[in-house]
């Protein structure tokens, strides 16, 4: 696709990423470059842009830029540089000049981050823009340039081409054929290198006025050479920390291997690479190495690790030097004997040999066969080591070989566990006989193992076990694991439930080394780069259907380690395939154990073997083959990628029409998107024979998918109601909470659906519409046969029936909803599918109605089996239409369940509040400082209470107030933790003022503690008498605040020696930091935080780690999740009139959140306005103090 770009594929990686430029020279020199995209990819990753080199342009990088995409699913753009190809032709050709055009075009296509892939001069292009840009720039590989040894072929060689070039006659050339043909002949003389003059004769084209040329700006070009041979000065000084590799051919010597040292200087994690028998067109010479290394590195860089170049280029061995250890283990069956072939089981991350028990069990009784379960390093009964990858793993399981003298074993291993396999294999495939891999691929990396698995190990840390016996222990663990609404299944929960023992000093723990396993989860999740290596032994790989962690397309990539595998899924199950269907599971196992070559003889017939679960739940909503599109109205604010609406889903026999009002009432409430859909078989929905709920899950989940939903509320009604019920059990990270108007899914049948419904459809049946050539007409004929029928106890109710009656697609009038198909499925309608085992966790309301039959008050507990967090209101004087019936009780029930749900979410992710440090000021007369609420103070980033001192007394003797002003965690006094969200934050307010018996204060915050003041507020109202703000937004986030990530890896580098005087250590700090930052006021603010410790040595109070991680995805931007929750008490926002943190159109938005939010600007202030205008400052808040 060419030409104008389908943005929507980047918008979706936008993760509030934005980017200050360091220098402003490049802002008003850009132009709009030509771009083609060679392949659109997955939303979620950043794309890659190809840059070409010099005299080269986009076309030449079409054929590999294809084979990435096919390869890493990313979206690919091959892009052509100013002054060549298609893009303008311009008088300047500086490496700062092109690095804003690449910026440009981010934001013309949307894009807040991208890969680089350079060749030449577009290598030093992108090198300049990753300097320039850090925080656009996902990773970059550079090909056969450097930013340090001056690229003598462009100084010495291209102004001689350039020259021949620029003395080639088109005149009497009529075709571009014939103009290349000839061009060619004359630059033979002058270029020797095929390759080079092949790419030249590219840039002939015929132009817009019918002439044939070049389509490089020669004359430009001649005049640049200097500057396009050397990396530009200004880039001195600056530091680009994100994964880069340079790639050098061996032959070429463009990159020498002394420049590693200064290349680091402006990019310390880069890594050179060379692919032998190359020269300066590595990519051309020998593109499958190319590829290799180009795909092994946008799939490591992409999981933060460090890239090491693929063995079959560096002929390294790929063992790593590692310390095998004593693992333990358990023998099912006959003790191992030398020359026998046992079977050696390995469990998956947060695993143990006691998950696999059963299987074990009944694996030795089938095949006569040893079996050893073993538990891995930092798991189970195992030694804990600080290092956990891969080829320890496997060196782990070789030792244990060698201990009982086993020659050979067939590996079983079920995720980490089938990773450990295929290294063991692809090291030392003598000692594998033949290898079953359930559940992994050493290809993909699927979203979600990389997402829930961090999340899973860091909600384990929070529950406390300190007294307890094991039973109480696991009980305990269970509650708070569901708190989180981490697993999708019971099997998930209790795989790690299971691991909850007695610890070797006899207390009950965990039974892992969870420091060591959050430490090395990049590499659990990933698989080493083990190009070069195969093993060619049986090999079987067996995938859950439902879980997606080996799609089929991994097949080739795989082959390619394991020429002879095969890959079968189990249908209907997930990641535990051998938990949920272990019947499944053993079967496949036997046979491919016992003749494999049956499996092999499927396989080669039929791509993929599919086998069908063996148990009562057969689909689960993602194996759906018969979804629909449904139709479907947006109330309120468009859908963002980051917001969160509400989906309403309708009764049976009912459509979104009649939820309209309702609709447009709770969005004006809550100002979040309400999307009203037809179910199928309804509305202006396709009709389909299927009419499942887990056809009507599928459907909507489908819509979600579509609208680019990630989650959403959910209010059902009847019918909509069991919808959303299977959706929530069946993919709950999609369900933020659930609302069910009158349905339970335990009570099967009632008089409404045992009798009502069936007779109604018959005499809907009936109902003969010919000749009613309007909808009036339509209507009253159907409206007699209703009436004739005595089914209705009110016109109202037949209204609703009425309401189904439209025109049809061929202009004739009927029924919208299928009649046929409902009737045909209504034993389905009428009762609740069977889902046992599936549990959705997050905050769930049922609304009755007190006149009607669907929820009876004893379905509470079976309902909560499947939804724990259930509760059950009735609604007086209401039918099964409740939402019509008492519309404003209704109104007010489910917007009261919305914010108490959203503030149940908002504040589920909350471990344990860490205890603050505070300074306290108060009048020494008690009655002065008891009159008015007192004031808490929150300091921003890398601040601490010190910095308020002075403001804080000038506050208390203005206003006789007591001022507490607080360190925040990971900051001053205050305690350090893993965790720094503002959720959390608020948390440990809460905590404090718990502590110091306040029921009620005024809470003031800057920048980070503005932000931690304003969710305190919303979460916790009652306890905020007032609130001030400064200098920052719920809105939006200035670019400014992302150069302080660069700030964090600074203040990281500095290096100071122990034992010196302070003022020394902090001139030193001072000078380090000066190559990151000019501003002597932000660099003497920094080194407030550096301190001495008791041993001499220097350090920075600040838990620069933990800020760090945290940063992006918490501290720069305002939590999406509380959208809709207000806080209505007084409020004042004080900006600095010289800052960008709050616009100066904001306060319309602000006061969604808050709704008598005042905005005011301080003159002259920037950022620190307390400190930049002290006395205005004072005046302000002692002013909104006193009045409020």
């Amino acid at each position: 696709m060419q030409g104008r770009f389908h943005s929507l594929v980047f918008h979706q990686y936008s993760t509030l990423i934005r980017q200050v430029v360091y220098s402003n020279k490049i802002c008003n020199r850009s132009v709009v470059l030509s771009y083609k995209v060679l392949g659109e990819g997955v939303t979620e990753e950043p794309p890659i842009f190809l840059l070409h080199g010099l005299l080269e342009n986009k076309k030449l990088w079409e054929s590999i830029g294809k084979i990435i995409f096919n390869l890493t699913k990313r979206s690919v753009v091959a892009v052509d540089l100013r002054n060549h190809g298609d893009s303008p032709q311009v008088n300047s050709h500086k490496y700062e000049d092109m690095a804003s055009d690449l910026l440009n075009l981010f934001k013309k296509l949307g894009v807040e981050q991208a890969s680089l892939l350079g060749h030449s001069m577009g290598g030093k292009a992108a090198m300049c823009l990753a300097l320039i840009s850090p925080l656009k720039i996902a990773g970059i590989l550079v090909v056969d340039i450097s930013p340090v040894s001056t690229s003598v072929h462009y100084r010495d060689e291209y102004p001689q081409i350039l020259t021949a070039m620029k003395a080639v006659d088109f005149k009497n050339a009529r075709k571009e054929n014939h103009a290349k043909k000839e061009a060619e002949n004359q630059l033979k003389t002058v270029i020797t290198d095929n390759y080079l003059l092949n790419n030249i004769i590219t840039n002939i084209k015929e132009k817009t006025d019918q002439t044939i040329g070049w389509t490089v700006n020669i004359d430009v070009l001649l005049k640049h050479i200097p500057y396009i041979a050397n990396f530009p000065k200004s880039m001195k000084g600056k530091k680009y920390f994100g994964p880069t590799l340079f790639v050098g051919g061996q032959l070429s010597e463009l990159i020498p291997p002394d420049d590693l040292t200064y290349i680091r200087h402006y990019f310390p994690r880069a890594v050179i690479t060379y692919i032998p028998k190359t020269r300066h067109y590595v990519h051309i010479d020998d593109p499958t190495s190319f590829l290799e290394l180009t795909i092994s590195f946008i799939r490591t860089h992409h999981y933060k690790r460090h890239f090491k170049p693929p063995a079959l280029l560096t002929n390294t061995v790929v063992r790593e030097k590692c310390t095998a250890i004593n693992v333990a283990h358990r023998i099912h069956g006959p003790s191992p004997s030398p020359g026998s072939l046992p079977i050696i089981v390995l469990h998956g991350c947060l695993g143990s040999k006691k998950n696999w028990e059963k299987i074990c069990n009944y694996i030795t009784v089938s095949t006569y066969k040893t079996v050893i379960a073993v538990d891995a390093r930092n798991h189970g009964d195992s030694p804990y080591t600080a290092n956990h990858n891969y080829h320890s793993l496997a060196a782990d399981v070789s030792k244990l070989m060698s201990k009982f003298s086993i020659e050979q074993s067939i590996i079983i291993g079920h995720s980490m566990g089938g990773k450990t396999g295929m290294v063991l294999a692809l090291t030392e495939p003598s000692k594998v006989a033949s290898l079953v891999v359930v559940d992994t691929s050493p290809v993909s990396i699927p979203g979600t193992l990389a997402d829930e698995y961090p999340k899973i190990m860091k909600a384990m840390t929070t529950v406390d076990f300190k007294g307890m016996d094991l039973e109480s222990a696991r009980d305990l663990a269970k509650n708070k694991m569901m708190q989180h609404n981490l697993f999708h299944s019971e099997h998930d929960l209790q795989n790690i439930l299971v691991n909850i023992g007695k610890l070797a000093d006899k207390s009950i723990g965990w039974k892992y080394n969870l420091k060591t396993l959050m430490n090395t989860v990049d590499d659990i999740i990933s698989f080493p780069n083990m190009f070069g290596r195969t093993y060619k032994g049986p090999t079987l790989f067996v995938a859950g259907r439902l879980s997606y962690a080996i799609p089929p397309e991994d097949l080739r990539g795989i082959r390619k380690l394991f020429p002879g595998a095969c890959l079968v899924y189990v249908e209907g199950v997930g990641h535990h395939v051998h938990a949920e269907d272990p019947n499944t599971f053993l079967d496949t196992i036997t046979q491919f154990l016992s003749d494999n070559s049956k499996i092999q003889t499927k396989f080669n017939s039929q791509h993929c073997v599919s086998i069908q679960k063996q148990y009562s739940l057969k689909q689960i909503i993602r194996t759906r083959a018969s979804v629909v599109d449904l139709a479907h109205k947006i109330h309120g604010p468009g859908l963002t990628p980051d917001s969160e609406p509400i989906l309403v889903l309708h009764g049976l026999l009912g459509s979104s029409r009649n939820w309209q009002s309702m609709c447009k009432k709770i969005t004006e409430y809550t100002n979040k998107p309400v999307v009203a859909v037809d179910a199928r078989n309804h509305g202006d929905s396709p009709h389909s024979d299927a009419h499942s709920y887990l056809d009507l899950a599928a459907d909507v989940s489908q819509l979600m998918t579509k609208l680019q939903i990630k989650r959403a509320s959910i209010i059902g009604h009847s019918m909509g109601g069991r919808t959303g019920m299977a959706l929530a059990l069946a993919e709950p990270s999609r369900v933020a909470n659930l609302v069910v108007v009158d349905i339970s899914p335990v009570r099967k049948r009632t008089s409404t659906l045992s009798v009502f419904f069936p007779k109604l459809m018959e005499t809907m049946k009936s109902v003969d519409f010919k000749g009613s050539d309007t909808l009036n007409k339509a209507k009253n004929a159907a409206k007699s046969k209703m009436v004739e029928s005595q089914l209705f106890q009110s016109d109202q109710e037949m209204y609703f029936i009425l309401m189904n009656i439209g025109q049809l697609p061929d202009k004739s009038f009927g029924w919208k909803c299928n009649v046929e198909a409902i009737a045909n499925n209504f034993t389905k309608i009428a009762s609740f599918p069977n889902l046992a085992g599936k549990i959705y966790n997050g905050p769930t309301l049922f609304i009755g109605s007190k006149l009607s039959s669907f929820i009876l008050p004893e379905d509470i507990t079976p309902i909560r089996k499947l939804f724990p967090k259930a509760q059950l209101v009735y609604i007086e004087g209401a039918g099964h239409n409740v939402h019509h019936d008492q519309p404003s009780a209704f109104f007010d029930t489910v917007v009261h369940a919305l914010q108490c749900a959203q503030r149940t979410l908002a504040t589920s992710e909350n471990a344990e509040a860490v205890d603050l440090a505070y300074a306290s000021y108060e009048s020494t007369s008690s009655q002065k400082s008891a009159e008015r609420p007192p004031l808490v103070i929150l300091h921003g980033l890398l601040g601490s209470k010190n910095n308020w001192n002075s403001m804080s007394k000038a506050i208390h003797r203005t206003t006789g107030r007591k001022v507490i002003s607080v360190d925040a965690r990971n900051h001053g006094d205050s305690r350090h933790a893993s965790q720094h969200t503002y959720i959390h934050m608020a948390h440990d307010v809460m905590k404090l003022l718990k502590k110091l018996e306040l029921s009620k204060v005024s809470i003031l915050g800057h920048s980070m503690g503005g932000r931690t003041a304003m969710v305190l507020s919303l979460l916790c109202s009652d306890m905020v008498s007032s609130l001030i703000v400064v200098d920052i937004s719920p809105v939006k986030t200035s670019p400014q605040i992302f150069s302080m990530a660069n700030l964090f890896d600074a203040m990281t580098s500095v290096s100071i020696r122990p034992g010196i005087a302070m003022s020394k250590a902090r001139k030193l700090a001072d000078e380090q930091l000066k190559m990151i930052t000019p501003d002597v006021n932000l660099r003497n603010f920094l080194i407030t935080n550096l301190v001495q410790t008791n041993s001499g040595s220097y350090t920075w109070r600040v838990n620069i780690s933990a800020l760090k991680d945290n940063f992006q995805s918490h501290i720069s931007c305002f939590p999406s999740n509380l959208r809709g929750l207000q806080y209505c008490g007084p409020t004042l926002f004080v900006g600095g009139s010289l800052s960008d943190y709050i616009g100066k159109n904001d306060l319309k938005e602000i006061q969604e959140y808050f709704p008598l939010a005042e905005l005011v600007f301080i003159d002259g202030a920037g950022h620190w306005v307390h400190s930049q205008k002290p006395e205005q400052f004072l005046e302000t808040v002692c002013k909104f103090l006193k009045e409020k």
